[in-house]
């Protein structure tokens, strides 16, 4: 297993090798995706992510979509928005919404921009979702003429062979357990290339001015933002998650190309300073930079007066006078430590456990610690209704809240919440507040039973800096990107 430090570490030992950064494979920088390939060691992986769904319904929603780009005329925006199927989840009323992205699309059309969004829709969604503007992406579907002939062309034979000999010398200094499998990487070049075509011929059409994803290092997300590129159109990440300090498809870029990666957004749309100022240390003086657009979703939350539905069915299920304590999963397993501290706790009775699994964790991934509480008769838990709530109406229940490394520890200051982080991936992500005492780390079980039980104060005091990392300002999308002046 491989830690965060670690993979940075070996980054810089590859970089410092030989410089990656002008190397490219069918126009395409690959030095980015090689480090995917390193941010996904030891992650929870997405093995269907190559995989593309051909059940008849989604083939005739592709025909449809297609007929419409590509020979009716096409509704003009000002702004090309993709989303993940995984990042959409459902909300009360059985709507599907990015937690990520619908606030910046909400917040672009209060600033009269017209914006589309569009879903790849993959295997591990078992329906479409309910969103107008759903779109099914197939490669070999959309032009299998161009991918023959593409695959038999001198170009491709003389690209293929550049990229195995890199991929050659790259593996000199891996680790059996960290080489790069070549023909994997060849497929995933491949799939940049074709949905990049795909999606040029859409953004001639649409003629956005700005494109936005969120997460953007995914295949997907670096193939629209490579045809954006070609087309001159700026593209933007909007902040999703921890960013700093050891993340790899963030931070820690130590040679750029003079005009910047082509799979690379502009913008990098971030919560805080912190993260702004973390990414604009790496990407100095290169056309990649952070900008400060805010959490429009917490935002938007604070001025939201409706009560949740699911929160007041979740409030009969806990009962009366019970100390509740969120836990939000990371991407692995439900730590043994947290595990352990509910079975404790459950032995008095007066703690109710939310557990809220990550969007892209897989439930089997903790299913026997599950199995064992309920084995155990342990019922002083919910994870179902919990996983798909609002994260901000748990945060305005919960009296703790726990976590390995996910940012709702950032987000729970705003609901004046401190949180114990007892994993030791959290413990690099936050050193600052856990230096800082706004956070608290420990893995040890008794430790964290003890501040339960003796209900220690995790309430924010007047030296704490909630806008240390999610500002609260707030900003004007349009006037950010300059849409106006295009």
């Amino acid at each position: 297993m491989i830690d965060a430090q670690s993979k940075v570490r070996l980054i810089k030992k590859l970089e410092d090798k030989k410089q990656f950064q002008n190397l490219k494979i069918f126009d395409i920088h690959i030095w980015p995706v090689i480090r995917l390939h390193f941010a996904k060691i030891s992650n929870f992986q997405n093995k269907n992510q190559k995989k593309i769904l051909s059940t008849k319904k989604n083939y005739l929603k592709l025909l449809n979509f297609l007929f419409k780009s590509f020979f009716q005329k096409t509704k003009i925006v000002d702004v090309f928005a993709y989303s993940r199927s995984e990042d959409n989840i459902k909300d009360e009323d059985n709507n599907y919404y990015d937690k990520n992205l619908d606030s910046v699309i909400k917040k672009f059309r209060t600033e009269s921009q017209s914006i589309e969004k569009y879903i790849l829709y993959n295997n591990n969604s078992n329906e479409l979702p309910n969103i107008e503007e759903v779109y099914h992406f197939s490669l070999l579907t959309y032009s299998t003429t161009n991918y023959i002939l593409f695959r038999l062309s001198i170009l491709f034979k003389l690209n293929i062979r550049k990229f195995k000999k890199e991929i050659l010398f790259l593996n000199k200094f891996l680790d059996k357990n960290f080489k790069i499998d070549t023909n994997d990487m060849y497929k995933d070049l491949t799939i940049i290339y074709f949905y990049s075509k795909l999606f040029q011929k859409i953004l001639k059409k649409k003629k956005p001015k700005l494109v936005i994803v969120s997460c953007y290092y995914n295949l997907i997300g670096f193939s629209l933002i490579h045809a954006a590129n070609k087309l001159n159109i700026p593209s933007v990440d909007v902040q999703h998650g921890i960013c700093e300090p050891v993340h790899i498809m963030y931070n820690n870029w130590n040679y750029i190309p003079k005009k910047g990666y082509n799979i690379l957004p502009n913008f990098f749309m971030s919560w805080g300073d912190k993260t702004a100022d973390s990414i604009n240390f790496y990407f100095n003086n290169s056309p990649h930079k952070a900008v400060i657009g805010g959490k429009l979703d917490l935002n938007q939350y604070k001025f939201d007066k409706n009560k949740s539905i699911i929160i007041k069915k979740l409030k009969k299920i806990i009962g009366k006078d019970k100390k509740i304590i969120l836990f939000t999963c990371s991407l692995r397993n439900i730590p043994e430590n947290f595990y352990q501290s509910i079975i404790e706790l459950s032995k008095k009775n007066n703690c109710f456990f939310l557990i809220r699994f990550h969007p892209l964790h897989s439930f089997s991934y903790s299913e026997k610690l599950i199995n064992n509480l309920k084995k155990n008769k342990i019922n002083c838990f919910d994870y179902k209704i919990t996983s798909k709530a609002n994260i901000y109406d748990l945060l305005s229940i919960s009296d703790f809240h726990f976590t390995g490394d996910s940012t709702v520890a950032y987000e729970a200051l705003n609901f004046n919440i401190k949180s114990i982080i007892i994993e030791k991936e959290g413990k690099i992500f936050f050193s600052d507040y856990i230096s800082k005492k706004i956070f608290i780390y420990t893995e040890n079980f008794n430790e964290i039973v003890s501040i339960i039980n003796n209900n220690i104060n995790f309430k924010l005091d007047k030296n704490d800096r909630r806008e240390y990392y999610i500002t609260n300002k707030v900003v004007n999308l349009s006037e950010l990107f300059d849409l106006n002046e295009r």
